[in-house]
């Protein structure tokens, strides 16, 4: 390629349908880059350039991602040699939390990168609300964990926001932009931004940002002594993270205001209020982790992504186990309710059993009474007119005599009389 009229690039070679389109759209849909990366569309445009989605030649027709980096850093031969460097340094990085970078892009006058094409939803077009506490802690434990990689091997992200992070169909979220990372070492080498005649010209003067749209994007999440000093470091990608984290909790930034000016003002000079305050039903624990994150003096801020991972796993592990506890606690009284229940049905059951038969007695004994209060008067009155008159009493007869009878009267027993007449005579004194 070769560079034609200002902001405008020109193919150089046959490869691909010559050129003439402003910087923010370097390539359309069929063009080859370096003999071997077919565009096949623009997938986003950020801070420092612009994210392609190319077919490696060379690979098989692999889709990827592009990253080209905007003309004046790919200009400079300060910025080509660092980016290569960091760069260099990043495909070496593999973290599931992190995009895999493929290859270095370097022409005569592009500068890129190749990286993994991750697939998912960004951060930024998901709506907060529909996010459980526990979800969001694992996402920012994610992220975290990623910014703890990048750390380790001395590169700060500087342009870490919801836009540059994809929530995988899995739910892994994964960092997709190094964008304006660079070395550590380097990474205090920026003039402070609030000082200067006009805070939004110099902003665009720098070219963090490309159109008042994203400067109001990229702003939300740097960090104070970014804004004040030009200093940054790991502890700027912690504020941007917990800037991440108040926006995922609360639904807004940390500091409510349209005005650019005003926003760098407030981030150097005022604390935002606790999300607990803003969202009461945000627990303590994560309102608090997150304005400790967010603290203006880098001294007094959490000095790690590791420390930072280590509040959401607390978090987490504390209401993973609060959450079995209270499932517990309802099992035992949902037993305890169920034998309640059971032991009231059985005394119930018992209890109407008792009444049923009590009743049924009670329902005989007036049926016997109201019978006999209707029918005993009458057949008494009537049995008692019978004996009265003497009607139908029947005088039982003699019997008749029978041999045996006879033969006793006629005869006396024998030995009877000679017992009588041998009986003493007992005289009375």
């Amino acid at each position: 390629m070769k560079q034609g009229e200002d902001n405008y690039f020109v193919m150089a070679d046959n490869t691909g349908p010559k050129l003439s389109a402003p910087m923010a759209s370097v390539f359309s849909p069929g063009d080859i880059l370096d003999n071997r990366y077919e565009i096949t569309r623009q997938l986003g445009k950020g801070t420092a350039g612009l994210v392609y989605e190319a077919k490696d030649r060379l690979a098989g027709g692999r889709r990827l991602a592009l990253k080209v980096f905007h003309r004046k850093l790919a200009a400079s031969t300060v910025a080509r040699s660092r980016i290569a460097r960091e760069v260099l340094l990043g495909i070496s990085i593999e973290h599931p939390s992190l995009v895999r970078i493929y290859d270095l892009v370097i022409t005569d006058h592009v500068l890129g990168y190749t990286m993994e094409l991750v697939e998912g939803t960004p951060l930024s077009d998901l709506n907060p609300q529909c996010l459980s506490f526990n979800e969001i802690a694992s996402i920012l434990s994610h992220v975290g964990q990623g910014l703890a990689a990048l750390h380790k091997h001395g590169i700060v992200h500087r342009d870490l926001k919801p836009a540059n992070i994809i929530i995988r169909d899995d739910g892994m979220a994964t960092i997709i932009d190094l964008g304006l990372a660079r070395g550590e070492s380097l990474a205090t080498s920026e003039p402070p931004i609030a000082k200067g005649t006009s805070t939004t010209d110099q902003v665009m003067s720098q070219s963090r940002c490309t159109s008042l749209g994203e400067v109001l994007g990229t702003p939300a999440y740097m960090a104070p002594e970014y804004i004040a000093q030009g200093q940054c470091d790991r502890r700027s990608d912690i504020y941007a993270l917990g800037a991440i984290a108040y926006e995922l909790l609360t639904g807004e930034w940390p500091h409510k205001t349209d005005e650019i000016g005003h926003l760098f003002l407030a981030k150097v000079e005022k604390d935002p209020p606790p999300p607990a305050k803003i969202r009461p039903s945000i627990p303590e624990a994560l309102s608090n982790l997150v304005m400790r994150a967010l603290h203006r003096d880098p001294t007094r801020r959490l000095p790690s992504a590791e420390a930072f991972v280590g509040g959401l796993l607390y978090y987490i592990t504390n209401e993973r186990d609060s959450s079995a506890r209270q499932a517990a606690e309802m099992h035992r009284s949902a037993q305890a309710g169920m034998s309640l229940i059971a032991d009231t049905a059985a005394y119930r059951g018992a209890r109407l059993k008792a009444v049923l038969i009590r009743a049924l007695v009670v329902a005989f004994l007036v049926l016997s009474a109201q019978y006999l209060s209707q029918n005993l008067p009458s057949r008494m009155a009537s049995s008692l007119q019978i004996l009265s008159q003497g009607e139908g009493v029947i005088e039982p007869k003699p019997a008749a005599p029978t041999k045996l009878t006879q033969r006793r009267k006629s005869k006396p027993i024998a030995g009877t009389k000679n017992f009588v007449a041998k009986r003493p005579k007992v005289h009375a004194p």
